[in-house]
């Protein structure tokens, strides 16, 4: 059954089956606080998560969370990240300049003797 409600003079829907006030449901937070403070605290808990309302705060909080700890981290270890690369690098630069100094050590005197000979 698809039928168009009735409209007014300027197109708009006219209600023909409104909510009577026994229908609608106002919980203000003292009605809420009253109604829950009967619960167990295991029983609120589970209110609380069967509540699509409240698993999507908890989701946009662990979002914000999370967001605000990589940043957090980040912030804290990038100065210690740098720190020790540029030692690693200077470790390495200093054991390649030790490397290339003893090849030249102990390749220096062929190298003389060669020298004198050609020249």
């Amino acid at each position: 059954m698809n039928t168009k409600p009735a409209l007014d003079e300027a197109g708009i829907p006219i209600l023909s089956d409104p909510l009577a006030d026994a229908d609608v449901v106002v919980t203000s937070d003292l009605q809420l606080a009253e109604r829950l403070s009967g619960l167990s605290t295991t029983a609120l808990v589970r209110a609380l998560l069967a509540s699509e309302a409240f698993r999507q705060q908890l989701d946009e909080l662990a979002t914000r969370l999370s967001r605000q700890v990589h940043e957090e981290l980040q912030r804290e270890l990038q100065p210690m990240l740098e720190a020790v690369l540029s030692q690693a690098l200077e470790d390495s630069n200093n054991r390649a300049t030790d490397a290339i100094y003893r090849q030249l050590e102990a390749s220096l005197p062929g190298l003389l003797a060669r020298t004198f000979r050609k020249g």
